[in-house]
């Protein structure tokens, strides 16, 4: 997801992994976005799995991340990148909308400033 292309959208900055601590707590990255006006910068903790069951049995073992909105992408393993790329964006573009803030779980969690 790190390479951009004429699909990416202006709004998506980019994907970092996450700290060690961070992953240790149900968090594989951070996506960076902005919000709908392109000025405020939202920073998404977001999980992969490779299965349903294994989306399921995240938020079972973190319910806290469910509570908060984690995103969990599954990616099987046929998929290829423009197929990963689009859902991904897809549901970013989700988040994006409804203008959702997660830097209190963020904080809250895991000591990450803004």
């Amino acid at each position: 997801m790190h390479q951009r292309t004429r699909e990416t959208p202006s709004w998506f900055h980019g994907v970092e992994g996450a700290h060690r601590i961070a992953d240790l707590n149900g968090i594989d990255a951070i996506a960076r976005i902005t919000d709908l006006n392109g000025r405020k910068p939202i920073r998404v903790p977001i999980q992969i799995k490779s299965s349903w069951i294994g989306k399921q049995l995240y938020y079972l073992k973190h319910p806290e991340c469910w509570v908060n909105g984690v995103l969990v992408i599954v990616i099987q393993p046929a998929l290829e990148d423009e197929d990963i790329r689009r859902i991904a964006y897809h549901m970013l573009r989700k988040v994006m909308q409804k203008g959702i803030d997660f830097e209190p779980f963020l904080r809250r969690y895991f000591k990450w400033g803004t």
